[in-house]
């Protein structure tokens, strides 16, 4: 955890800041240096007034990475862990699992130093609890895919945001899972505050050792544990994985700055050639995951010889090309076999999915709190949407 996220994060229940407790830090020489960006009033690090800090003290200061510590919100002294270098602010439903059969090394060694642990207390679906497992399996398992994707990234976010767009911008990824879109955005030349409520941020966090300008955070999407400070609030191909895309919606509107945008990319209603998948998903939701593994990849072998290459052959030929857009699938066609096979895990894992429509999507969003929206057909994926809203 990098001291700069403090500027950024609040107890979901009571918006109080953070004090830090450090029980281990650690520097990272490795790190390059920031572009020495001032914390808004207060350096957490060095317990002094911004105004008072050299810019060169901001620009090491990402080197100086908190490994495990406690955050304590300033009035109601509510209790959260950072564990691994990352803050872990869920509800009590998925905390006290996760610290108690994932990390109870951390318990062992640091549990009395806590008085309560946690407080956010609404009940998590069943089908939340799933997902949590499922998709922190998928991105814990699919993480040697950063090199190729940012031209995936600026397809999730045409036509609103360009590469040039990211440029100094200050970013919320809700949803960030192994880091991939956050990673993408840095290189473009924006901070980004990554969102997860699986343990795929433990990949995503392994990205921000290399970058001075990603934080990474466990939290929920119901409940973002943020200011409303960013730029541009994103979230791709997350909403319609959640058991209540509305109730997520309420909690992000939450954390979008009046005035600032709110940008999405999610499912829209599928073809009819489709349909087939979304029944197998009956049974492949409830296999084994790395069983679902294999049988990503032999799906995506299977496509790869009998959709793709035809795509690239039919494609190369001015009489056929046409045609060649018809078939399904044909945007993995330019990436690398590995990239379907995630897609494949993707589409037959999540316990919850589901498609919008235009109205749909008009619809929640003027019900939770968004206006001045445009919606945007994503190019060579006429099943999917992007949107740019801002708050009411």
């Amino acid at each position: 955890m990098k001291y700069r996220l403090l500027d950024f994060l609040v107890e979901p229940n009571t918006g109080e800041g953070f004090d830090l407790h450090v029980f281990e830090e650690k520097i990272i020489d490795s790190m390059p240096l920031s572009e020495g960006k001032k914390c808004s009033s207060h350096c957490f690090r060095l317990n002094k007034d911004s105004d008072g800090i050299d810019s060169a003290e901001c620009q090491k200061c990402p080197r100086h990475e908190v490994i495990q510590g406690k955050l304590v919100s300033k009035v109601s002294r509510i209790e959260y862990p950072v564990i691994n270098g990352i803050p872990r602010i869920l509800p009590s439903d998925l905390l006290q699992p996760l610290v108690q059969n994932v990390h109870n090394d951390y318990v062992r060694r640091f549990g009395k130093q806590f008085a309560k642990l946690g407080h956010l207390n609404y009940e998590v679906e069943n089908e939340k609890k799933k997902t949590v497992e499922a998709f922190g399996y998928q991105w814990r398992t699919f993480v040697d895919n950063y090199d190729y994707f940012k031209d995936i990234m600026l397809s999730f976010t045409r036509p609103f945001m360009d590469e040039a767009d990211y440029a100094g911008k200050l970013l919320l990824e809700v949803g960030c899972g192994s880091g991939r879109p956050g990673v993408a955005s840095c290189k473009m030349g924006a901070e980004v505050v990554g969102m997860d409520i699986s343990e795929a941020v433990e990949s995503a966090y392994t990205q921000s050792l290399k970058l001075p300008g990603f934080h990474v955070v466990q939290a929920d999407a119901y409940a973002p544990p943020f200011r409303p400070v960013f730029d541009v609030v994103y979230s791709v191909g997350v909403l319609q994985h959640i058991p209540s895309p509305e109730k997520a919606l309420l909690g992000i509107s939450k954390v979008v700055a009046p005035t600032k945008p709110l940008l999405l990319w999610i499912y829209g209603k599928r073809e009819l050639w489709y349909q087939p998948i979304e029944w197998s998903r009956t049974l492949t939701r409830k296999m084994p995951l790395n069983a679902l593994r294999i049988v990503s990849i032999v799906l995506a072998a299977l496509s790869e010889l009998f959709l793709l290459i035809p795509y690239r052959l039919m494609k190369a030929s001015s009489l056929l090309s046409g045609v060649a857009e018809k078939i399904p699938g044909r945007i993995y066609a330019k990436y690398p076999f590995r990239e379907n096979v995630v897609g494949w895990f993707d589409r037959l894992v999540a316990p919850v999915t589901y498609y919008f429509s235009e109205a749909d999507i008009r619809a929640l969003l003027e019900k939770t709190g968004f206006k001045d929206l445009k919606v945007h057909a994503r190019k060579d994926a006429s099943a999917s949407w992007v949107i740019w809203a801002t708050r009411k």
